[in-house]
Parts: C-alpha cells; sequence; structure tokens
C-alpha cells in the first residue's frame, strides 16, 4: 500500500458508498410507510412494503459483501425493517419473527417495535377493546421482558441499555392506562 493505492481504494470504497445510500434512504422511508399502513389498517400494502424493504436490502446486503467496510450502512434498514417485521406479525397475532439480520439489528428492532404496538394498543382502548388492547400488551411484555436481562456492551449493541429503559418506561406508562381503562370499564374511577 502506498498513499496512491490508498487514495484508489477509498475512492472505490466511496463509489460503492454512494451506490448503497439511495437503497438505504428508500429502505428506511419504506419502512416507515408501511408502519403508517399497519396503524391505518392497511396490511395488505404494508405487507408489499415490506417485500420491497426485503429486496433493498438484498441488494444492499450483495454490495456489502464485496466491500465489508459498507456493511455498517445496512444497520439503520435492518433494524427498522425488523421494527415493521415484529409489527406486522404481532398485529397479525403472530409470534416474534425469524429474520435474516445482524443479532444487534434484531434486538433493537425488536424494541423499537414495542413503541409502535403502543400506538396500535392505545388504538384499541380508544375503541373499546380492552381485551384486545391486554391481550396485545401482554405480547409487548414478553417481547421485552424476553430481552431485559441483555446486557451488552455499547461496543455490541450500540444503545440497547438506552432503548430497553425507553422501552421500560412505555410498557409502565401503559399498564397504568390500561389499569385506569380496566377500572373504568368496571364502575370505579
Amino acid at each position: 500500500m502506498d498513499l496512491r493505492k490508498a487514495e484508489q481504494e477509498l475512492g472505490k470504497l466511496y463509489r460503492e458508498r454512494e451506490k448503497i445510500m439511495p437503497l438505504q434512504r428508500k429502505a428506511v422511508a419504506l419502512c416507515a410507510s408501511s408502519i403508517r399502513k399497519v396503524h391505518t389498517g392497511k396490511m395488505a400494502e404494508a405487507e408489499r412494503g415490506k417485500r420491497q424493504v426485503e429486496l433493498l436490502l438484498s441488494k444492499m446486503g450483495a454490495k456489502a459483501k464485496k466491500r465489508p467496510e459498507l456493511a455498517g450502512f445496512l444497520a439503520t434498514p435492518y433494524q427498522e425493517y425488523v421494527e415493521l417485521s415484529v409489527l406486522l406479525s404481532v398485529v397479525k397475532g403472530g409470534k416474534m419473527p425469524k429474520l435474516s439480520v445482524p443479532a444487534s439489528t434484531y434486538l433493537l428492532g425488536a424494541l423499537d417495535a414495542i413503541g409502535e404496538l403502543k400506538r396500535v394498543c392505545m388504538e384499541l382502548l380508544a375503541h373499546g377493546q380492552l381485551t384486545e388492547a391486554r391481550l396485545l400488551f401482554d405480547k409487548m411484555e414478553g417481547i421485552y421482558y424476553s430481552m431485559e436481562g441483555y446486557s451488552f456492551p455499547n461496543s455490541i449493541v450500540q444503545g440497547l441499555k438506552h432503548k430497553q429503559d425507553a422501552m421500560k418506561g412505555v410498557l409502565e406508562k401503559l399498564h397504568h392506562t390500561i389499569a385506569e381503562a380496566r377500572m373504568r370499564e368496571h364502575g370505579h374511577s
């Protein structure tokens, strides 16, 4: 390696990065719009969006295999994909999905899904569907408690502890809201 060779190598890497970035942005945007579709009950459209994201992730993954230095650019789209996949699966009454993604992005995306599931739960409560809200809350707690004991340093899973703490707060507030709804339903105030 010399300076000229280093410049050439980094130039190639930069050009490959520039090819991945639009795919990354598109995947993240598709995940966000598909999550919104879940919240508005447009499940078929959300599923279609998920399949499009899978194609984009496949293209990005192929590029990253050739240039492992680019793998870090896939973390955010993978995490968003996990969030969408967990949301879709749980809302449809399924279990936690098995996905071909890096472990750290799976954990972070699954925790993010708890926040999205809270929105679904709140909608159920707003429509007087207390039993359904309670069942969904139980699934959310299951996701959280299955990861509660995980303690990995930031160098392994960036931001895990912070996200765990945030989701614990989400669950505690939601539990309180459900308890209040239950008391109202039973005539207590």
